[in-house]
């Protein structure tokens, strides 16, 4: 395991990483790409098509370009993980690795809706230790170092006080993936949900956003399954420091390649845990587990 020494630096093998070092380079390589971003936004930009439903754009590659150049003056000899440079495989191993989503949110982005950023969290066995989530078009910046708590344009950010399901706004996503299948379970799970009772079912279109907007109370709970690496990384540590409560969709502890995620305010977690494994409950004795 790693540790951390007052709140300072992680032990690395022999030599003390410097985690002050680590966020101050990634805010600034997220400054960078939230120049970009801004600077495109509603500008008529073209999708690519990497598919029909996970597009790509310039603004994505100049991105993610830019954000692994400024880690790799700093940090040369780290690994860096990006959604538009993943080869089919995450080769996450106990090395430093930078994980990157350019633009999470592409099809805001594309349709010209605020709901998007970019995301740079650093892993150290497998492990998200420094995390920032940026938002340029409504410049919000959320920031969290292992140990130290979680950030919004510098000030501390909680989760939520909510503690029954039918105050809560909750929200998930159908992600990129047009299988009838999956798209019949996700609106299964969806419809136990919303009878729960739930106040408030929502689909904004960011993993990373909607993570960080339950780690600062403006959201009180976040499910899905099929996001990678790269969603996740930066918004779970900014989750945990806030103080809320993340996990696999059945309880169990969280992985960064696991693709299964709820996150929620601690008095809110346990109910809507309990409602995602009924219907997984349900669904498996069906022989159609989540």
């Amino acid at each position: 395991f790693f540790f951390i020494g007052m709140a300072e630096s992680v032990l690395v093998g022999e030599a003390d990483f410097d985690l002050d070092l680590a966020i101050d380079t990634a805010v600034k390589a997220a400054k960078g790409a939230g120049a970009l971003i801004r600077e495109t936004f509603r500008s008529g930009i073209v999708d690519q098509r990497k598919t029909a439903t996970d597009p790509v754009t310039e603004t994505d590659l100049a991105s993610e370009a830019l954000v692994k150049k400024t880690i790799s003056e700093t940090f040369p000899t780290h690994a860096f993980l990006g959604e538009e440079s993943f080869d089919g495989s995450y080769h996450l191993t106990d090395a430093p690795t930078w994980v990157c989503d350019p633009v999470d949110g592409t099809a805001n982005f594309l349709h010209g809706l605020q709901w998007c950023c970019v995301c740079i969290g650093l892993v150290i066995r497998q492990q998200p230790v420094v995390g920032v989530v940026y938002n340029p078009i409504t410049e919000e910046m959320y920031t969290a170092v292992k140990g130290r708590g979680a950030f919004c344009n510098g000030k501390a950010i909680r989760p939520s006080g909510v503690t029954e399901m039918d105050t809560a706004c909750i929200a998930t996503e159908f992600g990129s993936v047009r299988d009838e299948q999956i798209v019949k379970d996700k609106m299964r799970v969806m419809h136990a949900v919303v009878l729960a009772p739930v106040q408030a079912l929502r689909c904004l279109g960011s993993c990373a956003l909607n993570m960080c907007a339950v780690a600062s109370g403006h959201l009180d709970g976040y499910y899905e399954w099929g996001m990678h690496p790269w969603d996740v990384a930066a918004s779970w540590l900014i989750c945990t420091e806030a103080g809320a409560i993340a996990s696999d969709l059945d309880g169990t502890p969280f992985a960064l390649d696991a693709r299964r995620t709820l996150v929620a305010a601690p008095g809110l977690y346990p109910k809507l845990l309990a409602t995602l494994q009924k219907v997984e409950a349900r669904a498996a004795a069906g022989g159609k587990p989540l």
